[in-house]
């Protein structure tokens, strides 16, 4: 009897050994082995499914290689990938490469693809290209004169600190091109030369180095020391007599200015180079803006007293007065004593206090219907390229409501202009001196921050984002009050000559 027991004994332990032995040697080896990569190539049907060497953020690849399948994470330059097992097979994985900020990678993990499963982890070193980042200008020279600047000059030789700046496409200042045949590259440099002649840059990329390359671009701010350049005229559309402001950079020791065709030979400027005014002659026809100075000469990319060029509205009558602009606004107008200095048809703003949380686009507003603002061949320009301009005339103080200005057909974009905000804080009520010209640049339409409110969050990327893929939208004004209290004050203001032109 006790003998039995024990063979009982060993025999049951013996059919577990063997259960557990048949269990594990039934096991895919695969299974328990390290992932390996091998190679990694584009993510497109033959024959554009090349072995890349070379790999962009945002950028859909292949890894190939073996015992993939059971992969849980991966990683390029040690920032994770977003993992679909449904994309997966032994031998292959299909993944987008993330959004890096090689700015913040470490140089351990620079390059690098790693892709982690319960058998192991797999590494794969690889060329992964971003933007061009610039994170410093150095004065080109030996040490100790290779100081890091703050501000350059025409034809200074300066050197470009950042990342992935090789084989770059365009190197601009303010819209300028460098000479790309003399740029020496560095892993983490490109030394390059300031243009010479500075004159004709781009208003919207004033003060601006813009580095290009194949994967994209990146803008760099810094004081650049040139030819004049105009971002704002206080009134486009002047009567004889009336003072005109220009504001800009480097308006400076002006050699000749040139307004409409008519040759300012009396102005005035500000110390620091922002600011030229001076007294308008009569004029008699549309032009650019020309300024001169030693450092070069620039031409604004618009004509002034030009009431045709870009026209949305400048309510007279006719094909472009936009018969359905009504939404409590009143006109059109004429000849008011209050808004002298216009003898057009204008529209009118009078609006009394608004309480806490009210004005609508459909009671308080000026509503433009559905109407082009770019053509489309322009759509693909930076969206700093153009600019909204309308004239105004605020007659009485003005304090609280905000102007919403509102540009694309889902309202997701919006423009706000509160002149009478001086801080978080602190307003104080406001009024034009006559007829003004605002100028908003297309980039300044904002969506909406979820603690700072309308307006105040991401700029728009595209135009396309703005104006859809045709260029035309609609265009609403309308005044709001995000204020915890009724306004201080109503809004008695006129409008007119709505436009879109190059900035």
């Amino acid at each position: 009897m006790r003998k039995f027991k024990y063979n009982q004994k060993y025999s049951i332990l013996f059919v577990f050994l063997a259960v557990t032995s048949f269990l594990i040697s039934s096991c895919d080896p695969d299974d328990m082995k390290s992932p390996v990569i091998t190679e990694v190539i584009n993510y497109a049907a033959s024959p554009n499914d090349t072995v890349l060497h070379t790999i962009n953020p945002g950028q859909w690849v292949v890894l190939k290689g073996h015992n993939l399948s059971g992969i849980s994470k991966v990683t390029f330059c040690g920032i994770p990938a977003t993992v679909q097992s449904v994309l997966f097979s032994e031998t292959s994985i299909v993944v987008q490469l993330p959004e890096i900020s090689f700015a913040s990678v470490a140089s351990s993990d620079m390059g690098k693809i790693v892709a982690t499963s319960e058998g192991g982890i797999a590494t794969y070193n690889i060329d992964i290209v971003g933007k061009p980042l610039i994170l410093r200008i150095r004065n080109y020279s030996d040490s100790p004169n290779d100081t890091i600047l703050k501000s350059i000059v025409p034809n200074q030789r300066i050197n470009i600190i950042g990342y992935d700046l090789k084989n770059a496409t365009q190197i601009s200042f303010q819209g300028v091109n460098a000479d790309l045949s003399i740029v020496e590259y560095t892993d983490s440099s490109a030394i390059v030369r300031v243009p010479t002649d500075l004159s004709g840059g781009d208003a919207s990329q004033v003060n601006t180095i813009r580095y290009s390359s194949i994967v994209g671009s990146g803008d760099y701010l810094i004081k650049i020391y040139g030819p004049p350049v105009i971002l704002a005229v206080s009134n486009e559309f002047p009567l004889a007599g009336d003072t005109v402001y220009v504001s800009g950079s480097n308006l400076s020791q002006i050699i000749s200015l040139t307004f409409a065709g008519s040759v300012i030979t009396t102005f005035k400027e500000s110390e620091d180079g922002s600011l030229v005014w001076f007294k308008s002659p009569t004029l008699t026809q549309s032009g650019p803006i020309v300024i001169a100075s030693p450092g070069g000469s620039f031409t604004s990319a618009y004509n002034v007293n030009d009431k045709v060029t870009g026209r949305i509205t400048d309510f007279e009558w006719g094909d472009t007065f936009q018969w359905e602009w009504w939404g409590g606004a009143a006109g059109p107008k004429s000849g008011m004593s209050e808004f002298v200095g216009n003898p057009t048809q204008y529209l009118l703003m009078d609006l009394s206090p608004i309480g806490s949380g009210e004005g609508e686009n459909w009671s308080h507003a000026i509503r433009i219907p559905t109407v082009r603002w770019i053509d489309p061949e322009n759509m693909s320009d930076p969206v700093a390229s153009w600019t909204l301009k309308f004239e105004m005339n605020v007659a009485k103080d003005w304090n609280g409501s905000s102007l919403c200005i509102v540009g694309d057909e889902g309202n997701k974009y919006m423009a706000r202009l509160e002149p009478w905000r001086i801080s978080a804080s602190r307003t104080a009520s406001y009024k034009t001196k006559g007829w003004i010209t605002v100028t908003i640049p297309l980039s300044d339409f904002r969506t909406k921050d979820q603690t700072l409110g309308d307006g105040y969050g991401a700029q728009v990327g595209s135009l396309t984002g703005l104006l859809g893929y045709d260029g035309t939208s609609v265009l609403q004004l309308y005044l709001h009050n995000y204020g915890a209290e009724t306004t201080k004050t109503g809004f008695f203001a006129a409008f007119d000559n709505f436009r879109v032109v190059r900035r």
